[in-house]
């Protein structure tokens, strides 16, 4: 699977239609942000090394988080994406990544507001796009997974997150489908156990992504890919701090 791929699967399913689920927006009284800290964190995706680095701005008002990895097509080659949200709520501020394969392209996306404002780049030229949001919020939908640590799963064991990423439409801002909690699980690496909620998060296709997500740093443990009856696939495991 090629890190283009990777960074695919790592987007949150989207479902347009609505269920009984709860849904979730950073503003959601279901949605706890306060306690999240800084980290830097290496994992391994697939056989490749991914860096993830939040940092706090000096302000305070930021979260920075940068994430560094090879690409697939080219191993000497890094891939950089630059995420911002916002510190007090983890709301969505702006993003800026770069791909040189299969098309030169860069996308920077940035919060006005509650419209989302879009300016894609590639060799063919460029084009700007935009859309509206809700004022409650919108998730990453790449960060989203490190952020499922702020729910309460207790009162909320099935929910969706409302979340943004660019699809074949363009850019997009729908709830996800649903993400279940499972089970509390130990998990251990690296010579370190972790306390895991266990969330599974299904799509139309009869594709599961199970992510392990501890309340302590860095979050998000390990995801495994699971289609049909197959047998689970790692796709992103913690390393470790640095």
């Amino acid at each position: 699977m090629k890190s283009q791929t990777i960074l695919v699967i790592l987007f949150f399913f989207t479902a347009i239609s609505l269920s009984a689920q709860t849904a979730i927006y950073p503003k959601s009284k279901a949605f706890v942000f306060s306690k999240f800290q800084p980290f830097q964190a290496e994992y391994t995706q697939m056989q490749y090394s991914l860096k993830v680095m939040c940092s706090l701005s000096p302000d305070k008002s930021v979260y920075n988080i940068v994430m560094i990895m090879p690409d697939g097509l080219d191993i000497n080659h890094v891939l950089t994406d630059v995420i911002g949200i916002d510190a007090k709520t983890g709301d969505f501020l702006y993003r800026n990544f770069s791909l040189l394969y299969p098309v030169k392209m860069n996308f920077n996306v940035k919060r006005k507001k509650d419209h989302l404002m879009v300016q894609k780049m590639t060799s063919q030229g460029s084009s700007l796009d935009s859309i509206s949001l809700d004022e409650r919020g919108v998730f990453d939908g790449t960060f989203a997974f490190w952020l499922m640590r702020g729910m309460d799963y207790n009162k909320n064991p099935s929910f969706k997150m409302n979340t943004w990423k660019t699809g074949q439409k363009g850019i997009e801002a729908n709830l996800s489908s649903e993400v279940r909690f499972k089970e509390k699980v130990d998990l251990k690496i690296g010579g370190q156990t972790f306390i895991c909620d266990q969330l599974i998060q299904s799509s139309s296709q009869g594709v599961k992504i199970i992510s392990y997500i501890s309340k302590e740093a860095p979050y998000l443990i390990k995801q495994e890919y699971v289609k049909g009856d197959e047998a689970p696939v790692t796709i992103l495991e913690f390393k470790s701090l640095f």
